[in-house]
């Protein structure tokens, strides 16, 4: 049985030792980590489709993407070379060392989806609102 104090342990997620994979556990995470990225690349386009949604919004989402598919094509790259047992590219910190960054990066892209996309939503409408009587292009 598998014991998940060991999950916790410095000792566990910074050892350099080659730790081979089982062909069940490979193949779980490249399916996990492929579909991280596929996620991460299809999600923009179906917002975009969506022409209801501000531009703002939808230029937001695609930051919501990209750090899916970094994650999903690094995390495939560092999985591969688990499985083949490639000395300091098969450490288990390399996936955790993807986690930390994917999260951060995914909370960034999220605070500007919720936070500083309305503020420019309102720039914008206040713009518009001052240029309706200024004289040359209107917006």
């Amino acid at each position: 049985m598998f014991d998940l104090a060991l999950l916790l342990s410095p000792a566990f997620w910074f050892s350099i030792r080659w730790n081979p994979l089982q062909p069940n556990t490979a193949t779980l995470m490249a399916v996990a980590f492929g579909l991280l990225a596929v996620l991460g690349w299809f999600l923009p386009r179906i917002v975009a489709r969506s022409r209801q949604m501000p531009k703002f919004e939808r230029k937001a989402w695609t930051g919501v993407g990209r750090p899916a598919v970094v994650a999903g094509v690094i995390g495939l790259l560092f999985t591969f070379c688990a499985y083949e047992q490639v000395a300091v590219l098969s450490a288990r910190f390399w996936f955790l060392l993807i986690a930390v960054a994917f999260v951060a990066a995914e909370a960034r892209a999220i605070r500007t989806l919720v936070q500083e996309t309305p503020q420019l939503k309102d720039d914008v409408a206040a713009r518009a609102a001052a240029a309706k009587y200024m004289p040359g292009k209107k917006i």
